[in-house]
């Protein structure tokens, strides 16, 4: 059976609700909370945000192993250091041993497949993307991934794509308006140029979330009826994951079909 590991912030951590009530997810990582919390945006206990790694599971054969090591609020710069000091970058717990050091390690060495979608956290960092930062950050998260993966040894990154993620729609029930502002643009406009232009950097595969959801974008985000919202307009309820997961299932299912995923196994 086919491992697909998961990695990136709490676009794919969620809340491990979904058809799949619970992919393999360590605990150090379920209590890692956002460090960049806004009022009204990302808390995921009163909403029903979806998980796409299990909705992903539910899509692909009977056996398929998918693993969610998402960090909520974590950054590619963040996921990073963590990986290279073992220690967690997270605000509330700081300075203890990395939850995603320890999950990596564990779900990587047999993986056949990473899909990291990271850059949602980044592009709220900062008015201004600083573009090295980000593109270097995520090349060196993937090439640490890679050097797990491989043990040590040779390593293909064919079996690695980068997702770009959803765009943000947020609406303020007060004003009765949607948010508009450098976060929401460079989600729609900078982040998947970055994402190709890092994906391009190393020779990995794109996969376009953003895409998938915006073609029917209050229904993905639960906001049919802004004023009575199912969704913060950041995280997908499950409808809007199960889109990602079907878009990140299609690029594995035409990869299989590819001489390039035999490449893979050879590593």
């Amino acid at each position: 059976p086919l491992r697909i590991v998961c990695a990136g912030d709490s676009l794919t951590r969620g809340n491990q609700s979904g058809k799949v009530p619970r992919v393999k997810a360590t605990d150090e990582l379920a209590d890692a909370k956002p460090n960049l919390q806004r009022a009204g945006v990302g808390d995921e206990r009163f909403l029903k945000i979806g998980c796409y790694p299990c909705e992903l599971a539910a899509m692909l054969p009977n056996g398929t192993d998918v693993r969610n090591i998402g960090v909520r609020g974590q950054t590619a710069h963040g996921l990073s250091e963590e990986l290279s000091s073992g220690i967690s970058t997270s605000v509330n717990i700081s300075g203890a041993p990395s939850g995603f050091a320890l999950a990596a390690h564990e779900a990587l060495p047999h993986a056949d497949a990473l899909i990291l979608m990271i850059g949602t956290n980044d592009a709220m960092e900062t008015r201004e993307w600083d573009l090295t930062r980000y593109v270097a950050s995520v090349h060196s998260l993937v090439r640490q991934l890679l050097k797990i993966r491989a043990g040590g040894g040779r390593v293909s990154a064919r079996c690695v794509w980068l997702v770009i993620p959803p765009a943000v729609h947020e609406y303020d029930r007060k004003r009765r308006a949607w948010r508009e502002d450098y976060w929401t643009v460079q989600m729609r406009r900078d982040v998947p140029r970055l994402v190709r232009e890092a994906a391009a950097g190393l020779h990995l595969g794109v996969i376009d979330a953003q895409s998938a959801l915006e073609q029917d974008w209050a229904r993905a985000f639960g906001l049919l009826d802004p004023m009575r919202p199912r969704g913060d307009g950041l995280h997908p309820p499950p409808d809007g994951m199960a889109l990602i997961a079907s878009a990140v299932a299609h690029e594995l299912r035409r990869s299989t079909n590819q001489t390039k995923w035999l490449e893979c196994q050879k590593y």
